[in-house]
């Protein structure tokens, strides 16, 4: 032996605190995850829900433990399959890098950022990560069934989670079709509660943000937020500043959407105050709207404010 006893008592314990840390910034990770994903209306808003004195997310920190738990007793509580899935999974996320950039420059190529990538370095990492992907499916082909399962179970769940209210219609429709159920003191209320539920799913406002008047502009923006957004309310914000002015014809547009979409209300507000982050923000508090659910075009080059600071999404028309 090299060295004594006390070696491997430090070598243990140093590995207890690296896997603590590494615990802890998974659970770090995730709680930012499922936040945002409430934010985005994704997941219901019980993700959002804090402990009194901490802040702390509780539900999504729940949630973590519960999915670690079942990834491992579905794995048979091998660490081996959950160490080779773990690398499959980390191997997707980075590949998720280099997606991204390519989405960005294909579809956001107007959006002013301070470094750029080479289009060639984004290709080359994307095909490095599809070959050490490929590579190890093919050391432990019983690891890709693992993890396509799982794959498939996630983004069934975050399907159902962005077509509520669709999901909830098609209750109502097999609800319908049983009129026993209308006349049973355990269901005859069903019905009641499913369209109240459907009710305040839509309920909630969307904003987006224009910079003109132009009704094909206003069309495409509104026609983004119904096709993915579910929501029966839709208001229309313009910024401008003095001797601006307004658009003549923004008013009359707003009504004439108002008439082209009869699902949804369509409101004008009218801002008084330069486009900038303190605005947007004071805006998403007094209309009690998240920046979140606030949309605007891609901005240019010469947008002075970053796209991180006003916190609001990004559509192409």
């Amino acid at each position: 032996m090299v060295a004594g006893k006390w070696l491997r008592v430090w070598i243990v314990f140093d590995a207890f605190i690296v896997l603590c840390g590494g615990v802890l910034t998974g659970i770090l990770s995730a709680c930012e995850l499922l936040e945002q994903l409430a934010l985005h209306r994704v997941l219901p808003n019980l993700f959002l829900r804090a402990m009194p004195k901490t802040q702390s997310l509780y539900v999504s920190v729940l949630s973590f433990t519960v999915f670690s738990l079942v990834l491992y007793v579905s794995a048979g509580a091998s660490l081996n399959v959950i160490s080779q899935m773990f690398s499959l999974v980390w191997l997707t996320v980075m590949s998720l890098f280099p997606l991204t950039l390519l989405l960005l420059k294909f579809n956001r190529g107007r959006i002013a950022r301070t470094s750029h990538t080479p289009l060639a370095v984004i290709v080359v990492a994307v095909l490095v990560s599809i070959t050490v992907f490929a590579g190890n499916i093919a050391v432990n082909p019983a690891t890709a069934g693992y993890f396509s399962a799982y794959f498939l179970g996630i983004v069934l769940v975050f399907t159902a989670t962005q077509n509520k209210v669709h999901l909830l219609r098609w209750v109502y429709w097999m609800y319908d079709q049983y009129p026993y159920l209308h006349s049973s003191k355990l269901t005859r209320t069903w019905g009641t509660k499913l369209i109240d539920l459907m009710t305040s799913l839509r309920r909630q406002p969307v904003c987006i943000l224009v910079k003109s008047d132009e009704v094909n502009h206003l069309f495409h923006m509104i026609l983004y937020v119904s096709k993915n957004e579910e929501t029966s309310c839709v208001k229309i914000v313009y910024f401008y500043e003095g001797e601006a002015g307004i658009p003549s014809e923004l008013e009359a547009n707003a009504r004439i959407l108002d008439e082209a979409f009869p699902e949804i209300t369509v409101d004008l507000i009218i801002v008084n105050a330069p486009f900038d982050p303190p605005n947007v923000i004071a805006l998403s508090h007094r209309l009690q709207i998240p920046t979140s659910l606030m949309f605007m075009t891609c901005p240019g080059f010469y947008f002075p404010h970053s796209i991180a600071e006003l916190g609001t999404r990004i559509i192409s028309i």
